[in-house]
């Protein structure tokens, strides 16, 4: 409902309560991503993949956003982790592959 602040105190709130709570620090990661606070995104994705270092989900987030914050050597380690964990779904493949292609590995990609 565009009330960003009072998301971000919830999810807070909630990792007060449960410092490791994934659907907590993705949702709040996420919300800093999409706003574009980057350095804010990836230290919560951090928190999630040391918290939750099997979780595909939340090393394809932080791959994500570390490419959109153009830290490709990053995001592809990242996205390369998450393709570890679950290489069955496509969609991290897929996340892989783009950022791949974007520095010049596109035989990797493919």
């Amino acid at each position: 409902a565009g009330k960003n602040d009072s998301a971000i105190e919830q999810y807070n709130k909630a990792l007060e309560a449960d410092p490791k709570h994934l659907p907590a620090l993705l949702g709040l990661a996420r919300l800093y991503d999409r706003t574009g606070e980057f350095e804010e995104a990836v230290a919560a994705y951090k928190k999630a993949v040391e918290a939750h270092p099997d979780s595909a989900a939340a090393f394809n987030d932080l791959g994500l956003c570390y490419a959109r914050a153009n830290r490709l050597n990053e995001s592809v380690a990242a996205l390369q982790r998450s393709v570890a964990i679950d290489g069955d779904k496509p969609l991290y493949r897929n996340n892989l592959a783009k950022v791949l292609v974007e520095v010049g590995r596109s035989d990797e990609a493919y």
